[in-house]
């Protein structure tokens, strides 16, 4: 992904809290013995750490799972967009990490060919992101998250709010710092 392309994701990452609260939700849907059985596969022969691939795995086959109840194209591309930056996050976040997301979804789409989701939904959003670019996105998602959670705590509960205000704050002044 270059740079031009980043500025898609700075214009819709707002919404990325509401698609992150659904993500949440339907990643944690452990019922699915047969995502698990498709997700080892993807990840026997990747490294010794299997775990953190098949978590990233059974995440995406679960949100796509989710994403089927989606009528507007729009809310498809914006989800599968987050799709992408939580993908290619996951990954970065994985020591020796050995794929990119592109190559890990295509080896996730190569498994789950005769099951039911459709692996297509998603396959023109997901992209590598550059590690520039991945940090801005993840800088401005952290300060989204922060602000969500700081107008969605009741201001009683004065202890919360003050944390995510500090984490806030200190988030925005690194990256203010930055740009000097």
């Amino acid at each position: 992904m270059n740079f031009a392309e980043a500025e898609k994701y700075y214009n819709v990452l707002n919404k990325f809290q509401i698609f992150k609260s659904e993500f949440d939700k339907y990643t944690r849907d452990t019922t699915t013995g047969y995502y698990s059985y498709l997700c080892n596969e993807v990840t026997t022969l990747l490294s010794d750490e299997n775990k953190y691939y098949e978590n990233t795995c059974l995440d995406v086959l679960h949100y796509l799972k989710y994403m089927i109840k989606f009528d507007s194209q729009d809310d498809k591309h914006e989800s599968c967009m987050f799709l992408n930056f939580y993908l290619n996050n996951s990954l970065n976040e994985i020591r020796n990490n050995i794929l990119n997301a592109t190559k890990f979804y295509a080896n996730i789409k190569t498994k789950c060919r005769r099951s039911f989701l459709d692996m297509n939904i998603c396959e023109k959003e997901i992209k590598d992101i550059h590690p520039f670019v991945l940090y801005a996105i993840k800088t401005i998602f952290n300060l989204y998250y922060l602000l969500h959670k700081y107008k969605s705590i009741p201001i009683l509960d004065d202890e919360k709010h003050c944390l995510y205000a500090y984490k806030f704050v200190s988030i925005y002044e690194n990256s203010k710092n930055a740009c000097k």
